[in-house]
């Protein structure tokens, strides 16, 4: 097999691609100067590419072809109306007055795809992808700096997790601890491990292959791209990628047109630019056969792809409708003060310094600390505390909780108006999605610009996407439950299995079990009323499934913490299978335990790294596991001498201990906060890895609908979570819900409840 290795160059991030770089199996490494050779051979060119039988392997195939889809229409309508001679260069204000018109060019599709971005995300690399911080805290002050140098030591971690990191020298970072009135504590700091990693093509081979691997110093791409200030002004406008959506007069002056001449002529003159290019493909080739040349067409891959000529096309909106939303925004913004010392300060006209420090207004106006100040009350004047029509057991709001309410909702419309705003420079919906935006392997809207899977389900949002032109069919669907419906299948539980054969509602079933003082009817019949039982009760079902604790549950429900932590003892009684597969998860990814309880000796048993979800997807926590045993063993027994470091001891809230023990206590704390996080994870990822997997395939089958090579476009999916739609020619609409209904059912087997309702037709988003 010899699949066409390729990588491209760009002039900015939505710009246009001036080189595309490739080589067929193990042959020699090609460069084409896209704008400098005769158009028609550019085109027949690409067309080969995406016609090739052996398919085509990348890395981040999503931008590659995203660009290589743009390129290829644009050429194409500069062909037709000059000729195939015809050289890009001598016309480059004309393509970018063609830009636009290029959207609605035919789909290039490869005969099938391998991305080995994400490839490596289905691995042990996978633990390049984001992660949070790790924080040992409240270490004694007099042993921190000790603690530091110990762990330096003993967590060697390679350098492509801090690759993007602007400090050298120490990786633990040592950060103050604050009284509660914003004060210093001299006394404690907080150690932390903040990871920097970077999964892209360079760093990978240089931590695979080393930096020598081509027998030579590669140059660091900074050192050899254009100079920043020849890039154009790109940044956050991937939601309209095409020049005359900021420039529309086609007066060029900051984007892709105003820079193209420089990045052509850099990339073809500059001998170290385009050694970078051509390394570009030989590391892509090196890396697939270190993978041991991963056969191609996986559904990551090919989405990869799809995800590329969708954005391009984009889909189409009621312009009308989403200016008229937009308006209604200024309506709500009024005069609300919405900066963070204009909100303070309208706020503290009704509120006392104290009730300030109470809900952290002196500190912050983030958005949880406005949703505290809603929630606070008053006695009512009317009963003095009594209880009367006018309050609630004798409580009304505070005064600042309405305006509280007012900012709040200020600065969501601020949202939505930059939403809308971006919608109609744009003229349509351009969605850009990570395909594994999460190590569940979830696709993800990507951020920056506009994420399309954060869009309201607001029927009178939704209502303005219409997604599809005249002539075209709108199809869609969601699962129904999805995640309930996955997670039932997962526990396999016999006493919630008969529950649900007889018709019940599971949020129904758990809602008896929160407020054991309703049956299961008046529960339902709550739903959509002003003590919607109902709802909170679904809203604390899903906090279980995804490994909330009774915390979690007693902010769900409204409920004291007692009471929660009763509905948790009752939900796991009556579910014995769910308890079971729920402490599964902890026995497989929590190697630390203490048999006898809190405050007593701690064991390592030695797990597994990984937990899988039903389809097979793993989910990797081997650097979890490793620092966590690190640390384990570094408490059950520090370094000698700390001991004897002289200094005071502690006061605990609950007890004294020495600055030795305190040390001990926060290194343990640390360990149990990463195990407690795997093992959240690990639950969850059972549930959403299924879940994604099954989108996926979906969305693979409806777009194997679309033919290989250059074609008029006949389906378009997009997805948002569990649902998905498709931009549809009538032709195939019947066969894509045919395709629709086959996959759904072909899941079955692993999952008796799944479902979907897949419509064909529909005038909008909303009516789906």
């Amino acid at each position: 097999m010899k699949p066409i290795f390729y990588d491209s160059e760009t002039c900015g991030l939505h710009g246009v691609m001036v080189l595309l770089q490739y080589a067929v199996g193990d042959g020699p490494i090609h460069l084409r100067d896209l704008w400098l050779e005769p158009v028609g051979e550019t085109l027949t060119l690409i067309e080969s590419i995406v016609e090739h039988e052996d398919g085509v392997v990348g890395f981040n195939l999503s931008f590659d072809h995203f660009h290589l889809q743009k390129i290829y229409n644009m050429f194409s309508i500069l062909r037709d109306v000059t000729d195939s001679s015809a050289i890009p260069y001598n016309y480059i204000t004309q393509l970018a007055d063609i830009e636009p018109l290029a959207r609605d060019g035919k789909c290039i599709k490869p005969a099938k795809a391998m991305d080995l971005m994400l490839h490596a995300r289905k691995n042990e690399y996978q633990s390049l992808m984001a992660r949070k911080p790790i924080f040992i805290r409240r270490v004694p002050t007099q042993l921190a700096y000790l603690l530091r140098a110990e762990l330096e030591k003993r967590i060697a971690l390679p350098e492509i997790y801090f690759t993007k990191s602007k400090k050298k020298g120490d990786r633990w970072v040592i950060k103050d601890v604050h009284k509660p009135d914003g004060s210093i504590n001299p006394d404690f700091k907080t150690l932390m491990l903040d990871f920097k990693s970077s999964s892209g093509l360079k760093p990978l081979c240089e931590h695979i292959f080393g930096k020598d691997r081509f027998g030579r110093e590669r140059s660091v791409f900074s050192d050899i791209d254009v100079p920043k200030k020849f890039r154009p002004k790109d940044k956050g406008t991937g939601y309209a990628p095409y020049a005359k959506a900021f420039e529309p007069d086609g007066n060029y002056k900051t984007t892709w047109p105003a820079f193209v001449e420089r990045h052509i002529f850099h990339w073809h003159l500059n001998q170290g630019a385009r050694q970078y290019a051509e390394d570009d493909v030989t590391d892509t080739r090196n890396l697939y056969r270190h993978f041991d040349s991963p056969e191609l067409g996986d559904d990551d891959s090919e989405l990869a792809c799809m995800a590329g000529s969708v954005r391009w096309r984009g889909y189409p909106i009621d312009r009308k409708a989403i200016k008229a939303l937009r308006d209604e925004t200024q309506e709500r913004i009024g005069l609300i003060p919405r900066t963070p010392k204009a909100a303070k300060a309208w706020l503290m006209e009704l509120m006392s310094p104290e009730e300030a420090t109470v809900v952290n207004l002196d500190k912050s106006t983030k958005k949880q600390v406005l949703i505290e100040v809603k929630k606070l009350t008053i006695i009512c004047e009317s009963c003095e505390g009594e209880g009367c029509e006018k309050c609630k057991e004798g409580w009304v709001p505070h005064p600042a909780a309405q305006r509280a309410e007012k900012i709040l909702d200020a600065r969501q419309a601020r949202y939505e108006q930059n939403f809308y705003t971006k919608l109609l420079r744009a003229k349509r919906l351009h969605p850009s999605f990570e395909i594994i935006g999460a190590k569940s392997s979830r696709m993800s809207g990507r951020g920056g610009d506009l994420n399309s899977q954060g869009i309201k389900k607001d029927k009178k949002v939704r209502k303005c996407f219409t997604l599809h032109n005249p002539g075209e069919v709108l199809c869609g669907g969601d699962f129904e439950s999805f995640e309930v419906a996955i997670a039932v299948a997962n526990y396999n539980d016999e006493v919630l299995n008969e529950e649900l054969k007889s018709g019940k509602k599971i949020h129904g079933l758990f809602g008896t079990l929160c407020y054991p003082q309703f049956t299961y009817e008046e529960i339902v019949a709550s739903s959509g009323t002003a003590e919607d039982y109902y709802t909170k009760a679904k809203s604390g079902l899903f906090a279980l499934i995804y490994g909330g604790n009774e915390e979690t549950l007693r902010t769900r429900l409204n409920v004291e913490v007692n009471d929660a932590i009763a509905a948790l003892n009752r939900f796991r009684a009556k579910y014995k299978g769910v308890a079971k597969a729920q402490d599964r998860v902890k026995e497989l990814l929590g190697p630390m335990r203490q048999p006898n309880g809190i405050g007593t000796n701690v064991e390592w048993h030695d797990t597994q790294d990984y937990i899988e979800s039903m389809l097979g997807f793993k989910r990797f926590f081997t650097l979890e596991m490793e620092i966590c045993k690190i640390l384990y063993d570094l408490a059950r027994s520090l370094p000698k001498g700390w001991k004897e470091v002289k200094m005071p001891v502690m006061r605990r809230p609950d007890r004294i201990q020495t600055a030795h023990g305190a040390t001990q206590s926060a290194i343990y704390g640390a360990a149990f906060q990463i195990q407690s996080g795997n093992i959240r994870a690990g639950g969850n990822h059972e549930i959403q890895s299924t879940g994604a997997g099954i989108t996926k395939r979906l969305q693979r089958k409806i777009w194997e609908h679309q033919p290989i090579g250059v074609h008029e476009w006949l389906v378009q999916p997009m997805n948002i979570h569990d649902e998905i739609m498709s931009r549809t020619h009538p032709s195939i609409s019947k066969d894509v819900a045919e395709t629709v209904h086959d996959t759904v059912e072909s899941f079955r087997p692993i999952i008796p409840m799944i479902g979907m309702e897949w419509k064909v037709g529909i005038p909008n988003w909303a009516e789906k």
